[in-house]
């Protein structure tokens, strides 16, 4: 966990790097919350030909071609507008998942 601040209105490029060995797809999402007000700041697609917007564009997730990894791994950027003064903490919550790409339940 990083408490590192923000400045208000202040616009962040996030780069999200992952790996994992025998990986052939690699996808993530990522959304950021204030608590009790829910989706705070706002997101903004880079390459939209390997991320997209999901959950009504308060967050940001891989699309088809932006699960494909090289040599075990990927990158993906994105951009993030923190919110106006006052709004209080931020939390950014990550989720990243790996597989070998068979489609199967099982590896």
């Amino acid at each position: 966990m990083f408490d590192c601040g923000y400045v208000p209105g202040k616009s962040y490029t996030l780069k999200i790097d992952a790996s994992h060995s025998g990986s052939q797809r690699i996808g993530f999402e990522i959304t950021a919350e204030n608590n009790p007000s829910g989706k705070i700041g706002t997101f903004a697609v880079i390459n939209d030909k390997l991320t997209q917007f999901s959950n009504d564009s308060n967050a940001v997730t891989h699309n088809s071609k932006g699960t494909i990894a090289t040599n075990d791994s990927i990158s993906w950027q994105l951009n993030w507008e923190a919110p106006g003064s006052g709004s209080g903490d931020v939390t950014f919550y990550l989720a990243v998942n790996a597989t070998n790409g068979d489609l199967s339940s099982s590896r």
